[in-house]
């Protein structure tokens, strides 16, 4: 036991022997830390557990989506009922819920002492003076002392709860162990209570109804004005539907095309027979020889005797009444001769010819009029159709144009008409919800209510109680060992003075430390043989 090396190692044996040696001293520290350890552990509180059991069900909030989200209305119930599950642990694992559970039980009562030993604490901790809390951040000073006892309160209630999922199962198990078997109970109660409202309170969809409430309006009275827009815009241009609308247009425009190609065709056709029959009326005569009549007198010859006969008369009267030398005598003889000439030569038959108009070219002739007629005609067709197929043309641009402002004009609606029927749908799903949230359905259910057991679960004093005892008998071997090396290490600084007395090192100071070594070693000497003896 007794070396000169400072750091010679302890064994077994030697913490024996150090025990026996001093067993008083052992022993009475070995009985006065097992009283100390007994008595705390007997002045240690009891502890009671609650228990109780949430099963997660497969409920609305499990597979519903917040209206204002977009995604596919496909969901994985597996990967939801797993995430479901860890999301309601989370939750009840919340600040929040237990600020909610400990409001509930009042955190006066949670931290309320109970037993002996709390209360000595509490009563030690009230002599302890505390600065009084100032008002800041908006908070009085009462409200600042009464957040402080509530975080003091949900501090103590973290320690004693606790929850665990159940293996492959989607049931939760909470379990409170506190002082007091009531609390316990009225603790797991808490949390059976509240967390419904709280998940309820975490599922809710605050301000979907309302918004789409607004939106609905808005996106109703945007594709109202999409609509008339596009009405207005068809109303304008005479098109009930654009399709039907281009389709007729294009059969006006083929339509055109083949009259003004027919209509090009007739005037050459006219053109050629007007030609033609312009050449043939050039060569043919006016008249024509119809008829000749034979056998009948010249009239002339009549009429010149009639006129012989008359003159004749009138000579008779005037030689009546004249000589025959008396100049009007003369005359009247001058031209009764000259009447007999001519009657003579009048006298016999003569034919008669009659010359009519050439048949063959009034028939030309109306075959040309008729022809000019109907190039006249064919002009003014071919005329009024190419205004109807320039008309059409222009109906055709003009109807691209509002066929562009028109398509948009209908995509706008089919987009204002799609965004009101999606919202129409979300703001129905707010409703639905909105009703569900009302009726607080959630999707736990309370599988076993909170347990009240008067029997308690802790602690284990038997267990505690020989772990003190081993503990005490340690710490009493531990001090008789410690005292020994003690000893052992002022002895080996004395032996290790003296040896550098002799070695001629600081002759004074050596023989003062040699001195005072040897009053030590002495001493411990005494002390030894004391203790042995």
């Amino acid at each position: 036991m007794y070396s000169s090396d400072i750091h010679t190692p302890l064994d077994f044996g030697d913490l024996l022997s150090s025990a026996w040696r001093r067993k008083g001293l052992t022993t009475f520290v070995f009985f006065v830390l097992s009283a100390l350890c007994v008595t705390l552990i007997f002045l240690l509180p009891n502890r009671y557990e609650s228990r109780a059991q949430l099963l997660v069900r497969l409920g609305p909030n499990a597979v519903s989506l917040d209206p204002t989200a977009n995604v596919s209305s496909t969901v994985s119930l597996q990967e939801s009922r797993l995430h479901q599950v860890n999301s309601v642990m989370e939750l009840l694992s919340s600040r929040a819920m237990v600020e909610r559970v400990a409001t509930n039980v009042g955190p006066e009562r949670i931290l309320e002492p109970i037993g002996v030993l709390d209360r000595a604490m509490y009563s030690i901790s009230r002599l302890i003076p505390t600065k009084a809390p100032k008002a800041g951040g908006g908070y009085t000073s009462d409200e600042i002392r009464e957040l402080a006892v509530l975080g003091r309160s949900c501090k103590k209630l973290s320690k004693g709860y606790s929850a665990d999922v159940g293996k492959a199962a989607y049931t939760i198990d909470l379990r409170y162990v506190g002082n007091s078997p009531y609390l316990a109970h009225d603790i797991v109660s808490a949390f059976l209570e509240e967390y419904p409202k709280y998940h309820v309170h975490a599922h809710e969809s605050s301000g979907s109804l309302a918004f789409f409430e607004q939106e609905i309006e808005s996106a109703m009275t945007t594709a109202m004005d999409a609509q008339n827009a596009v009405r207005d815009l068809q109303t304008q241009h005479g098109i009930v539907e654009l399709a039907s609308s281009k389709e007729a247009l294009r059969l006006k425009l083929t339509e055109l095309e083949r009259n003004l190609n027919e209509t090009d065709t007739a005037f050459a056709e006219v053109d050629a027979e007007i030609a033609k029959l312009d050449e043939e009326l050039a060569s043919m005569p006016e008249r024509v020889q119809a008829e000749e009549l034979t056998g009948i007198f010249k009239h002339a010859g009549d009429l010149v005797r009639q006129d012989l006969y008359e003159l004749e008369l009138k000579e008779k009267e005037l030689a009546t009444k004249f000589n025959a030398d008396h100049p009007r005598m003369e005359a009247i003889r001058s031209q009764l001769e000259g009447a007999k000439r001519i009657a003579d030569a009048e006298i016999g038959q003569e034919p008669q010819l009659r010359n009519v108009i050439n048949p063959n070219r009034q028939e030309m002739d109306l075959a040309y009029r008729n022809a000019l007629a109907r190039r006249s005609g064919l002009k003014a067709k071919h005329e009024t159709l190419e205004q109807q197929y320039a008309k059409a043309q222009k109906e055709l641009v003009t109807l691209n144009e509002v066929g562009v402002q028109l398509t948009k004009l209908t995509w706008d609606a089919q987009v204002s008409e799609s965004t009101y029927l999606d919202t129409a749908k979300r703001y129905a799903s707010a409703r639905q919800l909105a009703g569900l949230e009302s009726l607080q359905l959630s999707d736990v259910a309370i599988a076993q209510p909170a347990t009240l057991q008067v029997t308690k679960v802790g602690p284990n004093r038997a267990f505690f109680l020989a772990f003190a005892l081993g503990l005490s008998a340690f710490a009493a071997v531990m001090v008789s060992a410690l005292i020994d090396l003690r000893r052992q290490r002022k002895l080996a600084i004395a032996s290790r003075r003296s040896r550098a007395v002799r070695h001629g090192q600081s002759l004074e100071s050596g023989f003062e430390q040699s001195s005072l070594g040897e009053r030590e070693s002495s001493a411990d000497e005494g002390e030894l043989v004391h203790a042995n003896s």
